[in-house]
């Protein structure tokens, strides 16, 4: 009789093995479709062949098959790990802020040209959940092929924008100016995708150890630093310095520990940051833009240290944002003001002390949902990215996982000083996803043992 129950046991276990390999499949399958969507929408919207709010709608229909796809992944088996709960809190913490909404419409479908409400929002949440189901290297693999390959197309549009390529154009070059724009339309939301691209390159070429996929990851960690000096984002800058100095502390930690691989960390590190101040060194040697607005910069801060006061141009009037930004808050810690309603909050009539244009955004990814969503959710947004942080930094991740984590860092760290945006932000959520898949497949492990 206990023969028959094992067996029985056996059958479902690999039943539910091909379940969740099924489930697996589709949840790749529906990011897939969506970096396809993100590459050719980015180009159309440019060419104005797309508007941005159909791109939008598209986002949605892929969030809404999704939702479908994890319903039917919880059927069977229907429990929660503690990820999903956090997820789960913030979806609920979002469709809260819906009560007290300045404007219902904007809070649900978003601002005019940003369309980034709560719908969007629920989409990114979702891809979260669904990028936890996928462990497969090769479903993963391909995955990143496709970011990069997006960043790349981007990148090398945006080196014709800046004009390094003086051959014939054999297309119209869109939005040319100072620095690259890429297809996204900006050159600090061009620096939010490139700073994703960086840390995918760098965390993948310190940690591989074969030697032909060494030295293809350092021509993408070269081209990767390229996008970084191009696109003149300071924010990009800061992050790309700041997961630096995270890759340098957590190598000379191995280095005391001995760790078997501490030396082959080192070099591949000092080769990367060789390669950044060399195409620096290049760039700036026929484009001072850069330089000037680091000179600029530094010379900023420089006089807050020695004056004690920050003024309110600093970081191009963020700082002055930032300052309205928290007055508001104050006003309506608990629920917030509903999503993508900062114009709502100031009347539209916020603009930087600088080029005094209207401001529609915090100009700060958490400070933006503390005054839509409330303090609550501004905070638990925050820890639950720390959590991630944390619970990857101290593992001893394979080269795919720790780009991964470096990418997120990387783009977490810039969200500090921009905004969110649709052509770029769906990446992030990925990113955070496929981070977790992990943490959780090696918890499971951890717990069986």
């Amino acid at each position: 009789m206990s023969n028959d129950k094992s067996k029985g046991n056996q059958y479902l276990n690999k039943e539910d093995k091909k379940g969740e390999k099924i489930i697996e499949f589709f949840s790749f399958l529906s990011i897939f479709f969506l970096l396809i969507l993100m590459i050719s929408g980015s180009i159309r919207i440019t060419y104005f062949d797309l508007k941005l709010s159909d791109y939008s709608m598209y986002i949605y229909i892929n969030g809404a098959l999704g939702l479908v796809l994890y319903i039917c992944s919880k059927i069977k088996n229907f429990k929660f790990n503690v990820y999903e709960i956090l997820v789960f809190v913030l979806i609920m913490l979002s469709c809260l802020s819906l009560v007290t909404a300045i404007n219902i419409n904007v809070a649900v479908f978003g601002e005019l040209n940003r369309y980034e409400g709560l719908l969007v929002w629920l989409t990114y949440y979702i891809f979260i959940l669904n990028a936890m189901n996928i462990r497969n290297k090769k479903y993963l693999y391909i995955i990143i092929s496709l970011v990069s390959m997006y960043c790349l197309i981007k990148i090398f549009y945006g080196l014709y924008q800046v004009g390094v390529f003086n051959s014939p154009h054999l297309f119209k070059i869109m939005s040319a100016g100072i620095y690259a724009r890429g297809f996204v339309g900006h050159w600090n939301f061009f620096g939010t995708l490139v700073c994703i691209f960086y840390g995918l390159m760098l965390g993948l070429f310190i940690k591989e150890n074969y030697c032909l996929k060494k030295w293809f990851l350092i021509i993408g960690l070269i081209i990767a630093n390229v996008g970084v000096v191009i696109c003149g984002a300071m924010s990009s800058l800061v992050a790309v310095i700041i997961i630096n100095v995270v890759c340098l502390v957590q190598i000379i930690v191995l280095l005391f520990k001995r760790h078997k691989k501490r030396y082959m960390y080192l070099v591949s590190f000092l080769i990367s940051a060789m390669s950044f101040i060399l195409v620096f060194m290049i760039y700036t040697s026929n484009n001072s833009n850069v330089k000037t607005d680091i000179s600029q910069m530094l010379n900023e801060t420089k006089n807050i240290v020695t004056e004690g006061e920050v003024k309110d141009n600093y970081g191009t009037g963020r700082f002055y944002i930032w300052k309205r930004t928290i007055e508001k808050i104050k006003i309506a810690p608990i629920t917030g003001f509903g999503i993508d309603n900062f114009n709502e909050v100031f009347e539209n009539k916020l603009t930087t002390p600088t080029s005094k244009s209207i401001v529609d955004k915090a100009h700060n990814d958490y400070l933006q949902r503390a005054l839509c969503e409330g303090i609550i959710s501004g905070v638990f947004f925050i820890v639950f990215l720390l959590i991630i942080f944390f619970k990857g930094i101290l593992r001893e991740l394979s080269p795919l996982y720790y780009g991964l984590l470096l990418a997120f860092t990387c783009y977490s760290v810039q969200a500090f000083f921009n905004i969110s945006m649709t052509r770029v932000a769906p990446i992030y959520y990925i990113v955070i996803g496929l981070l977790l898949g992990k943490i959780v497949e090696e918890s499971y492990y951890l717990n069986n043992k």
